[in-house]
């Protein structure tokens, strides 16, 4: 947990800072972000986008003109972009900077 930040539209909130003043309201959303993996850990924080990278393309092989299949895949690529954003990678892990990027391209590209 202390190794974790919270974001409330676009502010990082300290450990101090209690939640009720910022006026959350039903349906706001905070991200919880962790910390930054090290070089050695980030190579395997891809292996669950790899997996839903393929699922998407599954789908979208099957979806085959159906709009609320095809609609699902315009989400789940959305969830995975939004995901990827939200990791925390070391500015000197070129290496998996690199692989988020490769996944960014691939979405798009669908």
């Amino acid at each position: 947990v202390e190794k974790q930040k919270i974001v409330y539209k676009g502010k990082t909130l300290n450990a101090d800072m209690k939640l009720e003043p910022l006026g959350l309201v039903v349906n706001d959303k905070l991200m919880v972000l962790g910390a930054a993996a090290t070089k050695g850990e980030s190579k395997g924080i891809f292996g669950p986008f790899e997996e839903k990278l393929a699922k998407i393309k599954r789908d979208l092989s099957n979806a085959d003109g159906d709009r609320k299949l095809t609609a699902g895949v315009g989400e789940a690529c959305q969830h995975v972009l939004e995901s990827l954003d939200t990791l925390i990678i070391p500015p000197s892990d070129l290496e998996a900077k690199q692989k988020r990027k490769q996944f960014v391209v691939a979405l798009q590209a669908i």
